[in-house]
């Protein structure tokens, strides 16, 4: 028997987790001697349910495998326009609220932790079927009035297009400034929107009405208090019988401060000396600054939609490849890469590149990667490496101390028959400072003699360490262009 016959009312809840199925079925039962329930744990089944045994009122969780709740609305409305569907779960956020206001949901439910929620569950489902069997239109009309608001920035609206009576949500009239329960029609409502864009909003809601399709815009409304905030708008046709649309609803929803993140984010970018390029999943550039004409001399613009690996050595791909996997697979990484790009004329430049999963920033969406350009660095590096193998070759044996130490004042190099009198070994030394090694007063003296031979200045003093006397003499290296890269400390003892 049809429960519309009988008074009883079907009720098919889904939902993953089984015990919870049962507990509120169990609770609803109680609650009102007129719901019978029936579960199922996933949403292709109640899919196959439904065909089989119409339920009065559908009950869905969000979060499931396979179908998620927004998907299986979709579904059933799409078979089901009319039937009335409750989102009640535990997941609440602006995102859900507007997917749900936009597929059609009769209402949302958080679920909470008392018994409370079964009282308030079992009502939304009786007020929602009682005012579908009853098929009134203000009872219809009520549906929308009551959908839960979740933040500030979301809102829903319904518009009857014979009338132009429109009806707004209290999150709606937040959003404008406008708490007062005031009757709108449309010509009200598009006095909210930005004199340019009035046209668009009006040829937007003429498209869902022709076409039947949803509709969306982004456009700008000036509220109440006078001030002006960017919406996304959702319109969605209903139809009764599934042929002609009777209604258009949607959602409403301020992403003013999210598209100021987005241009703060664009003005950062635009002004960086490095490159900040975005990458999408399949590592193809999605956003390229300005500076990477100066960095490799490419514009911009033309490498949009470019595998970002096509630029790099074809010695360096795998490694970078391995890295960006990890930068996919986990949201926090921050691999710190290098590696060789080719230069638009041709040449090969080193890049320091670090990258940043934003993935989940609307303002972003994609991997972000700040570059820049290390090629004098390397060249430094490699210049200092090949000093220190020819002083390394030369000191061992001399009878003194040789520290040979680069631009940071880092010794890369010890060697010398006295290097003992360190009481280090050369693996200790090279790497640590004069300040690692030496008391305070002794490296201070130091310190100020290598950055005046990194200054191309040599320098001559003595010092006292372990109770022997040293002379020290700090000169620059030149490459063979005679600039200088590192500088050397050559003592000698003078007294025992």
């Amino acid at each position: 028997m049809d429960g519309s016959e009988s008074g009883s009312i079907r009720v098919l809840h889904v939902d993953d987790d089984p015990q919870f199925s049962e507990l509120t079925a169990a609770f609803l039962g109680r609650t009102d001697d007129r719901l019978r329930v029936e579960v199922a744990s996933r949403a292709d089944e109640a899919l196959d349910r439904i065909d089989d045994r119409s339920p009065d009122c559908i009950v869905s969780d969000y979060n499931m495998p396979g179908m998620d709740g927004i998907e299986f609305l979709r579904a059933v409305r799409d078979r089901w326009p009319q039937r009335p569907f409750v989102l009640f779960t535990g997941k609440g956020s602006e995102d859900v609220a507007s997917e749900a206001i936009s597929a059609g949901v009769t209402d949302y439910l958080q679920k909470g932790s008392g018994t409370e929620q079964y009282e308030l569950l079992a009502n939304r489902i009786t007020n929602a079927v009682d005012a579908r069997r009853d098929a009134r239109r203000a009872a219809r009309q009520d549906e929308l009035m009551r959908l839960t608001e979740f933040a500030g920035d979301t809102g829903g609206w319904q518009l009857d297009p014979a009338s132009d009576a429109l009806l707004l949500t209290d999150g709606t009239r937040r959003l404008l400034d406008h708490p007062e329960a005031d009757e709108f029609s449309l010509d009200d409502a598009l006095d909210f929107y930005h004199p340019d864009d009035r046209d668009d909003v009006r040829a937007a809601l003429d498209r869902a009405l022709d076409s039947g399709t949803e509709t969306r815009g982004t456009w700008r409304v000036r509220t109440a208090e006078g001030h002006e905030r960017l919406v996304d708008v959702t319109i969605i046709p209903v139809s009764d019988d599934g042929d002609e649309v009777s209604l258009l609803r949607g959602s409403v929803h301020d992403i003013t401060e999210r598209r100021e993140r987005e241009q703060r984010f664009r003005a950062f970018v635009e002004r960086s000396t490095d490159v900040i390029s975005v990458v999408d999943a399949d590592g193809r550039f999605t956003y390229q600054s300005p500076s990477l004409e100066r960095v490799l001399g490419y514009d911009p613009e033309e490498t949009l939609g470019d595998l970002a690996f096509e630029y790099m050595h074809p010695d360096d791909r795998t490694a970078i490849a391995e890295q960006f996997e990890r930068l996919v697979a986990e949201t926090d990484a921050t691999p710190v890469l290098e590696y060789r790009a080719r230069h638009a004329d041709g040449s090969w430049r080193w890049i320091e590149a670090r990258g940043n999963n934003q993935l989940s920033n609307p303002a972003v969406q994609g991997y972000v990667v700040n570059s820049r350009d290390i090629t004098d660095r390397k060249e430094r590096e490699e210049e200092l490496g090949r000093i220190g193998a020819r002083y390394r070759a030369l000191v061992e044996n001399v009878p003194a101390v040789f520290l040979l130490f680069d631009e940071t004042l880092r010794y890369r190099v010890a060697g010398g028959t006295d290097l003992a009198d360190l009481h280090h070994t050369p693996s200790e030394i090279e790497g640590s400072t004069s300040h690692d090694l030496f008391p305070a007063a002794v490296a201070d003296e130091v310190t100020a003699a290598y950055r005046a031979a990194l200054d191309g200045i040599p320098q001559t003093f003595e010092r006292t360490h372990g109770g022997r006397q040293y002379r020290v003499r700090t000169v620059p290296v030149r490459d063979d262009d005679g600039a200088v890269v590192s500088g050397l400390d050559i003592s000698r003892r003078v007294s025992k």
